[in-house]
């Protein structure tokens, strides 16, 4: 699980990154954050990014999970 997280976590930034360079966005705007795919198809990378931010989120929770239960105030 960890290794596929972290291809994940590596494909979403590289292609985040890949924006600034080939980037497109919709017409008469300045935004490029949008990558074209073959067959007219667009895909934002944030969103894979985001997908990340999740798992790294919840796998925490669940490495600190017998922590969280003996917390006490």
């Amino acid at each position: 699980m960890k290794e596929l997280f972290a291809s994940a976590s590596f494909a979403g930034a590289a292609l985040t990154m890949l924006t600034f360079f080939i980037g497109t966005g919709p017409a008469g705007t300045d935004d490029k954050a949008w990558l074209r795919l073959p067959g007219g198809l667009t895909f934002q990378p944030a969103e894979l990014l985001k997908i990340a931010f999740i798992i790294t989120f919840s796998l925490s929770f669940v490495n600190r999970a017998e922590k969280m239960k003996k917390f006490s105030i």
